[in-house]
């Protein structure tokens, strides 16, 4: 049953699966920036976001909307089968309909025909959106499969990476290298399937059931997306390489900061869904509440002591060349407050109570905002304009779904631990700040001080002023069954 299965468990898998796909892309971009320098990355961060349209349209709402089907029939064989076999059929479509339409757009458009084989070598990565079903694992709880598989994949492509992308112009192996990571994932996943016994059945299917839940989240995921690659996508055609190689690294590294803070909160809508089902709301409100508590503790001084290390960290992590970066990350170091909890209130509660239309209504406005901002802002700042619009529409975004997810769960946090978290941030900042100005090391060693001595500081100050989180944090931790 799935109430048997561990919360503590699944975090730790969770995490680590998480983990794993944003460190690998930072530790490949940190190597290949220093190698393939801004105008390489660039190159390959604009084809990456150009096909990132084309896999969202292939892969329809079925990953999130998966996840949550395939956890309400968990216990049944048969049913889970048949919900598999719906969903991968209308999969196998969309996606082959959607690699058609790449290979049509990328041969027209004269800008991108110019890299044409860097973009037709991508047109791979839409491809294999036909054996994608990471949903299904998910639905399933099988957190532990998934976190081994990525970890195995991960070490491969790195070797990959070590041992053939030598000089500036390997930025087109780097971009292949990406996408075997991607294929060895997906087979993974079959071979798994066909291991556990799952088979595609023909027998009772009612695809058309489908059809409209998957399509109201394939227009929430579009919204989602749009505002999210077309900071990108402004770049490649208003800017130069170089600005879009700037942008997408500042990204990579805020992002692996939300990633591995949510990932805490990913393993919650299996698990919601479940409670859901059953009519536990007070058990939905309850394990909502302590989550948000658990990302706030740790949101906070992420986000400071990224604005406060970027001029060290940009440096070390992606060279010379990536100076002008440093305005950039210490802008998008925002973006861990105003799309850290988006997660939550939107994709986590909203779903789980079936709201996708008022998810669809919150994207929707954040999509109209970034494209207005983008469209004032890129021209004059470039990516740090594009920053700045992402800040502000996904504050927006955040608002809105907040607002909204609480017609479905009772928020509360305890004041004595927003007071606690709050003083002990500010501490850390202090702390960090004053070792900066006191060090002359090289800037890896510097780094690795200040940023030592930050989480030191903000852990000390919140176990010596006894933040309440601090013991739920032990309890959690201490625990193996829920």
């Amino acid at each position: 049953m799935i109430e048997e299965k561990s919360v503590f468990k699944n975090s730790v898998y969770n995490v680590a699966y998480k983990l794993l796909n944003v460190l690998f892309p930072l530790i490949s971009a940190t190597y290949a920036s220093h190698i393939i320098l801004a105008f390489g990355m660039g190159k390959v961060s604009s084809a990456q976001n150009i096909v990132s349209y084309f896999v969202v349209l292939a892969a329809l709402g079925i990953p999130n909307y998966g996840i949550r089907e395939i956890s309400k029939v968990h216990d049944d064989d048969k049913a889970v089968s048949r919900v598999f076999s719906e969903l991968i059929l209308i999969n196998f479509v969309s996606t082959i309909v959607c690699t058609i339409l790449y290979f049509g757009v990328v041969n027209a458009i004269p800008k991108l025909e110019m890299d044409k084989v860097l973009y037709n070598m991508m047109g791979l990565t839409v491809v294999l959106n036909i054996f994608n079903v990471d949903w299904y694992y998910q639905g399933k709880e099988e957190y532990r499969y998934i976190a081994k598989r990525s970890f195995m994949v991960k070490v491969i492509s790195l070797a990959a990476l070590f041992l053939f992308v030598r000089d500036a112009g390997d930025y087109i192996c780097y971009a292949g290298i990406n996408i075997l990571a991607t294929a060895g994932n997906y087979l993974f996943n079959t071979c798994y399937l066909y291991k556990k016994g799952l088979r595609i059945t023909f027998k009772n299917l009612n695809i058309t059931q489908h059809l409209k839940p998957v399509l109201i989240l394939l227009c929430t995921t579009i919204s989602i997306e749009l505002y999210t690659l077309l900071d990108t996508t402004m770049l490649t055609f208003l800017c130069e390489e170089e600005n879009v190689g700037y942008y997408a690294n500042s990204m990579k590294v805020v992002k692996m900061l939300i990633t591995l803070v949510t990932a805490i909160g990913g393993v919650l809508l299996p698990r919601l869904s479940y409670y859901y089902k059953k009519g536990k709301i007070d058990e939905c409100s309850h394990i909502v509440n302590k989550v948000l508590s658990v990302m706030m503790f740790l949101f906070l001084p992420c986000g400071i002591g990224l604005m406060l290390t970027a001029d060290l960290a940009v440096p070390v992590l992606f060279g010379e060349s990536f100076i002008p970066a440093i305005i950039t990350m210490r802008l998008a170091a925002l973006l861990v407050y105003a799309l850290g909890f988006s997660n939550l209130f939107g994709t986590q509660v909203l779903i789980t109570f079936s709201g996708e239309k008022e998810l669809l209504y919150c994207t929707l406005a954040g999509a109209v905002s970034n494209m207005i901002l983008n469209m004032i802002l890129i021209p004059m700042y470039a990516q740090n304009g594009a920053t700045v619009a992402s800040v502000i529409s996904e504050g927006i975004v955040t608002l809105l779904t907040f607002g909204y997810s609480r017609k479905y769960i009772r928020y509360h946090l305890d004041k004595r631990f927003v007071e606690v978290s709050c003083v002990a941030t500010v501490i850390m900042a202090g702390i960090m700040m004053e070792i900066k100005q006191l060090l002359s090391f090289s800037d890896v060693l510097e780094l690795v001080i200040v940023f030592v001595a930050g989480i030191v500081t903000y852990l000390c100050v919140n176990v010596g002023l006894h933040n309440p989180i601090v013991k739920e944090l032990r309890e959690l931790f201490g625990k193996r069954k829920r």
